[in-house]
């Protein structure tokens, strides 16, 4: 039994806790669902082979209005990474592009670049201008190797067995 198996029949029998509940566990690396919630797992950085609650570190992200949600574990840094490869296979569409050439517009009109004009492309611009423009479309994203987030639309705490449960079950 791999050890996403195991994390998910742990999390599956915590949320039956002997009642009688349908309890859905599609592929381990997919999601697991009860109720209106669903969450997938990334277990890239985790060896559960005996899971307990004082295991690996666990983070819990939601990214979106409509929250897509992921586990994963590690650093925080690495299960950002994780999350973020998970949610690029279950909903590409949460990623953005830095908007450069916006950036650049907004600081002509703010008096930031002096000397250039509007529709200037960004490779026409010298390194010190270029370094600011970045600073300036990057400013409210956050970059991870699957893409770049946009910073206010995505959450993350730290989590135990147990309240991933409550979370599936919509109870925190």
């Amino acid at each position: 039994m791999t050890a996403a198996h195991k994390l998910t029949n742990e999390i599956k029998y915590r949320l039956a806790a002997g009642r009688a509940e349908r309890i859905y566990v599609n592929h381990p690396d997919k999601g697991l669902s009860f109720g209106p919630r669903k969450v997938h797992f990334n277990l890239d950085h985790v060896d559960i082979a005996d899971w307990r609650p004082v295991g690996p570190v666990a983070w819990l992200f939601s990214f979106g209005v409509e929250a897509t949600h992921v586990v994963a574990f590690g650093s925080l840094e690495d299960a950002l990474e994780d999350a973020a490869a998970t949610l690029k296979d279950v909903a590409p569409g949460r990623f953005v592009e830095p908007d450069y050439q916006n950036a650049i517009s907004d600081m002509i009109d703010a008096g930031e670049l002096e000397d250039v004009e509007h529709g200037t492309d960004i490779n026409d611009l010298d390194d010190d201008e270029i370094e600011a423009v970045q600073a300036s479309a990057e400013a409210d994203l956050t970059y991870t190797e699957s893409g770049w987030l946009v910073s206010h639309e995505w959450t993350c705490r730290e989590v135990t067995p147990d309240e991933i449960v409550a979370f599936v079950k919509n109870e925190g």
